[in-house]
């Protein structure tokens, strides 16, 4: 009976982790893998870039992005062709809403530290 009531325990602890979690994907959306944007792809003299890009992983729900609240006040910019159409900076949420005026691909940017990261983004 002890065993049956262990075993019952843990199916109810990981249900509720599972929804946790779930629910924590369902609220901040689809994740994005930003990477750094190398603007020198050759190191010093030509030589080939050597270290690993940086990446930086956030969430689109729709117009939604969430960065985290450690990037409060990052400048983030939306372009389209190399034109920015879009600049704001991350709210004390972590958060920027993008206006839906604005639909199609664009490449996202964010300046974390003096360093650029960027991914491409539907909306």
């Amino acid at each position: 009976m002890i065993m049956k009531n262990k075993l019952l325990f843990l199916i109810v602890m990981l249900t509720i982790t599972f929804n946790m979690t779930y629910a924590r994907v369902n609220q901040f959306g689809e994740p994005i893998v930003m990477s750094e944007k190398v603007t020198n792809p050759s190191g010093t003299h030509g030589e080939p870039h050597k270290s690993p890009d940086e990446t930086l992983c956030i969430y689109q729900n729709d117009n939604y992005f969430y960065f985290g609240e450690s990037f409060y006040g990052c400048a983030v910019t939306l372009l389209f062709n190399n034109v920015t159409v879009f600049s704001t900076a991350v709210d004390e949420n972590g958060q920027v809403f993008v206006p839906t005026t604005l639909t199609g691909v664009f490449e996202l940017q964010i300046i974390v530290d003096g360093v650029v990261y960027w991914a491409e983004v539907i909306l």
